[in-house]
């Protein structure tokens, strides 16, 4: 995961853990593939 707003990268946990309280911030999955801008209320499952 990449946040624009806080301009790091961050695991899924810490990601959910952190954004948790700061809703708003722009929020990119990375993957080998693609990327995407997850929502607000979008956390993507460590599996």
């Amino acid at each position: 995961m990449r946040c624009d707003d806080c301009k790091r990268h961050f695991c899924h946990s810490c990601d959910k853990s952190i954004h948790f309280r700061l809703p708003f911030h722009k929020r990119i999955w990375l993957n080998t593939e693609s990327s995407k801008v997850l929502d607000h209320t979008q956390f993507i499952k460590e599996n």
